[in-house]
């Protein structure tokens, strides 16, 4: 069954010189293949429906980061206020709360 989640990652840009960019894509590439749908609403968070669990979610990224490095997956419920773009709100009513 798919499920809304958020999942928001930090970069320690002292962990590894040189790789900020080439991590960056990779995580974004690793979210993007385990979503049904996604949206990236800031620099390193993101908004996705998946068939997989936070814990599989993590794992994954788990695989390309430091340990200096943060991430955050949690559920995400239709029980929500924000200040985003009219693009950002359209996406979850259509995509990931529908």
């Amino acid at each position: 069954m798919s499920l809304p989640y958020v999942v928001a990652f930090e970069l320690n840009v002292n962990s590894e010189p040189g790789n900020f960019e080439i991590k960056y894509k990779e995580i974004s590439q690793i979210i993007e293949s385990l979503s049904i749908s996604c949206k990236k609403i800031e620099n390193s968070v993101w908004i996705i429906k998946s068939d997989y669990k936070p814990a599989e979610i993590l794992d994954r990224i788990r695989k390309v980061i430091a340990s200096e490095d943060l991430v955050f997956v949690c559920e995400l419920k239709n029980n929500k206020q924000g200040w985003l773009n009219t693009e950002a709100w359209k996406f979850m009513n259509d995509n990931i709360f529908n």
